[in-house]
């Protein structure tokens, strides 16, 4: 009894190594959206902490603080951009509109009111 050992054929190695391509280019498109995703969830988080930081710097002014004047101000801390706008409500109140963008892509808005009175009136 003879036994011919004839390999795989050509039909078998192509379907193999396409059935290979297609799931090594889908593990490498997984992985690049999974990058992507984190790196736009770092650049959130960071967007918050420096709403945070700035909203809380503008609340520990004065009331009389030439941040807190009437009118647009705005400060760049690369690669952030940061904007207020500040609106006299009463001698006693003033409304604070802050906006945080990152490289004019991620925003984040709110605002808040100061009380000459009252520490912090958060919304």
């Amino acid at each position: 009894m003879q036994v011919h050992n004839k390999g795989f054929s050509l039909l078998e190695m192509m379907v193999s190594l396409m059935i290979v391509a297609v799931s090594v280019f889908m593990l490498a498109s997984i992985l690049t959206v999974s990058l992507h995703s984190g790196k736009r969830s770092s650049i959130r988080l960071q967007l918050d902490q420096v709403y945070d930081g700035y909203q809380n710097r503008l609340i520990s002014q004065s009331f009389e603080s030439e941040l807190l004047l009437p009118g647009k101000h705005d400060s760049d801390e690369e690669p952030f951009e940061i904007r207020w706008h500040t609106q006299d409500l009463s001698e006693t109140l003033k409304k604070i509109n802050l906006a945080v963008s990152y490289r004019n892509q991620t925003e984040k808005r709110g605002y808040f009111y100061k009380s000459r009175f009252i520490k912090e009136v958060r919304q």
